[in-house]
């Protein structure tokens, strides 16, 4: 009612009266000429298609307005007594009662009929506007005629001009690619002959930045005795081209999976259950048909060994929401043990009420998992050959000491004597080293402190009357290439120091200790003997063999010797690089 009311009041206005007066002021002259004509005429028999003309443009407020004053005219030219304004006999009151209720009920429809074209036409601007936002065309196409009618979309689409003008078929299948041509043809002879609704896909060549892809659909309908094929358009240029996009990637996953042996998985953890790849049902023993999984199948696969670990680690991670990553054995169905690597993201949904879901991939790894443990099992056996080596090595250089040993029982030679001590201290050193390599965890370094405590304890052996105190610094592993070197020329200086320091005593007191600072290892051999006088130079081979060591280690050696209070010698070496030979300083 309030829509009925808003189109019989929305065109009130001048133009609106001066139209519908016009239009009865037409109506009043034409019955004026049918007058001369035939002068029996109903009075009114012009006005009403009048009114119902103006009702239709202007109306049913100017229409019935002007209409009133169409009946007083009517009245009063050919109601008898003509032009009087008398009161008319009861046949014409009725004429007049039958013109008002029936220009009544026309003006009625009229309004009503306006409102329902007032709707289509918004409802007509609202679709337009849909479509043209949707980047949707439309055309027709006349089945009578042959003509084609179309929305600017359309014609933009198509890279035609839009000029509002009619086509024909052929204007619209010219810039179909020649390769969808035919295909475009047949949808629209599928749709004619048919009568239903027919689709396809096809692509428009020109743009510069390729062609562009329609998809259209079509459907013939009747309206007003024509028959009306009607089609519509739209872009799918962005959605192919992104299908294509992700066709291309699939390709390079597949290819990439296929490459690294890698079966790809899909979980939801509320049901319990998975998909699953081919590639994936093969590894896992199923048949390669098989494409869902349950949590309890793959469960009763794992090793019995494994199985409680990956059920903790899979519930911790799906609580925690951390990436997956887990090593295990199954048992296939044929009993075979492999060993598979599992990765994966647990993926969680925006919505509370949507389900979360790990997706991830599993990976064959029993050949890796072989040869890790036949490198192992070569590393112990190198390590075994290694150690028995060593063994050997310290038992003959011991076998060599015992044999030295006993030399010098029975030479008399006093500078034979002295360079058979040095030879047994110098092997000593070298046993010392390998019995050190002994214990060692990889036989490749040496514990600085283990080696210091063991050439400590061989030389308090061989001179028990001199207290040898070793204080090492914490735990420092060297590699062998210094490690020997370096407790060398730690005997060296012991050796020095127990053969010259304490000439004409009966006790004495030598301290080895090393430290470290600044990544850089001292070591300072301390002892309260004799001393030595500063013009007194150090020419012996044990000097020289110590010299030649620190060079060697790129080391530095100092030496502070004061009469009567002893000697301590210090020898410095980088822990990060080696450097040029050092001289060595008094």
């Amino acid at each position: 009612m309030l829509r009925l009311q808003q189109v019989m009041t929305k065109e009130v206005c001048v133009r609106s009266f001066l139209v519908a007066g016009a239009a009865i002021l037409l109506a009043v002259v034409a019955r004026g000429a049918l007058d001369l004509v035939l002068p029996a005429s109903p009075p009114f028999i012009t006005l009403y298609p009048a009114v119902a003309l103006a009702g239709l443009l202007c109306g049913p407020v100017a229409a019935g307005t002007s209409g009133l004053l169409g009946l007083i005219a009517a009245i009063y030219l050919w109601i008898p007594p003509r032009m009087n304004l008398a009161v008319p006999n009861l046949t014409d009151c009725v004429s007049i009662a039958v013109f008002i209720f029936a220009s009544m009920i026309v003006l009625s429809a009229a309004a009503m009929l306006r409102a329902r074209l007032d709707a289509a036409t918004v409802a007509k601007y609202a679709l337009d506007l849909g479509l043209a936002s949707g980047g949707v065309g439309t055309w027709e196409l006349n089945l009578r005629t042959r003509r084609i009618s179309a929305s600017a979309t359309a014609h933009e689409l198509h890279g035609l001009t839009g000029d509002g003008r009619e086509t024909v078929a052929e204007d619209w299948l010219r810039g179909v690619h020649p390769q969808d041509a035919e295909t475009a043809r047949a949808v629209l002879r599928t749709a004619l002959t048919e009568s239903t609704t027919a689709s396809c896909t096809y692509r428009i060549s020109g743009p510069p930045d390729g062609p562009r892809w329609i998809s259209a659909r079509a459907r013939v309908v009747s309206s007003a005795g024509d028959r009306l094929l009607l089609c519509t358009l739209v872009d799918v240029t962005d959605q192919v081209r992104a299908q294509e996009a992700l066709t291309r990637e699939r390709e390079r996953l597949r290819l990439a999976l296929a490459a690294g042996e890698l079966a790809v998985w899909d979980y939801n953890p509320e049901t319990g259950e998975a998909a699953i790849d081919t590639h994936y049902a093969v590894t896992m023993g199923f048949d390669p048909n098989v494409q869902r999984t349950t949590r309890a199948q793959i469960g009763a696969l794992i090793h019995p060994e494994d199985r409680s670990r990956v059920a903790a680690e899979h519930e911790a991670i799906v609580a925690s929401g951390a990436n997956y990553h887990i090593e295990y054995r199954i048992v296939t169905p044929s009993g075979e043990i492999r060993w598979l690597s599992s990765q994966g993201i647990l993926m969680k949904s925006d919505d509370p009420a949507a389900p979360s879901r790990m997706i991830g991939i599993i990976q064959d790894i029993t050949e890796r998992k072989r040869r890790e443990k036949d490198l192992r099992d070569l590393a112990e056996a190198r390590e075994l050959l290694a150690r028995e080596a060593d063994h050997r090595i310290k038992n003959s250089l011991q076998l060599v000491i015992s044999l030295l040993t006993e030399q010098l029982r029975v030479i008399t030679d006093p500078a034979a004597v002295e360079a058979l001590r040095g030879a047994v201290t110098r092997v000593g050193a070298v046993a010392a080293s390998h019995l050190a390599f002994q214990d060692s965890a990889d036989l490749t370094k040496i514990d600085l402190a283990v080696s210091l405590r063991e050439l400590c304890a061989h030389f308090e052996a061989l001179h028990p009357t001199v207290a040898i105190v070793c204080r090492p610094c914490a735990a420092l592993m060297l590699d062998a290439d210094r490690a020997i070197p370096l407790g060398l020329a730690v005997s060296e200086v012991l050796t020095n120091a127990l053969r010259h320091a304490f000439r004409d005593r009966d006790a004495g007191r030598i301290v080895v200790e090393s430290m470290t600072e600044r990544a850089q290892l001292t070591v300072r051999i301390s002892d309260n003997g004799v001393g030595m006088q500063p013009t007194s130079r150090r020419t012996g081979l044990g000097s020289r063999i110590v010299s030649g060591l620190a060079a060697q280690l790129s080391a530095t050696i100092h030496v502070e010797s004061t009469p009567g209070a002893g000697t301590v010698v210090t020898l410095r070496m980088s822990l990060v690089q080696e450097g040029p030979p050092q001289r060595v300083r008094a």
